[in-house]
């Protein structure tokens, strides 16, 4: 849902295609993904890998250089387990969209390339 309680329909449809349990833990990830979208100011149709290189650094990978403005202010970061469902589920998300015309550039990044999903062991600490 989005802020005016309208349904986000790239989020929707990427998630009738999951299957049971995953849809759930993947619905959070979006979440927070479309917040930070809004946050960054950014809309799914002009995201860039490197915009989610820097996101996924935010939520707490290992990523050599700045991330931007603080995300998550007050929580701790992800655990490699869960940058590696992130990173799962945005791929999957972007590689969804690219097939229905929406940000193609991203999605052929994405077939050539990895999201980061190790932690950052500094901030880990």
């Amino acid at each position: 849902m989005d802020t005016d309680c309208s349904v986000v329909a790239e989020a929707d449809g990427f998630l009738r295609t999951c299957a049971a349990g995953t849809d759930r833990t993947y619905a959070y990830v979006l979440v927070d993904h479309l917040r930070w979208l809004r946050f960054a100011g950014l809309d799914a149709g002009s995201v860039s890998l490197e915009d989610l290189r820097h996101y996924m650094a935010a939520l707490g990978a290992d990523y050599p250089g700045p991330f931007g403005l603080p995300w998550r202010e007050g929580k701790r970061p992800y655990g490699h387990s869960a940058l590696k469902t992130a990173a799962a589920c945005l791929k999957g998300f972007y590689l969804r969209l690219g097939i229905h015309g929406v940000n193609p550039a991203l999605a052929d990044a994405l077939r050539a390339t990895r999201l980061p999903t190790w932690v950052d062991r500094r901030r880990a600490m």
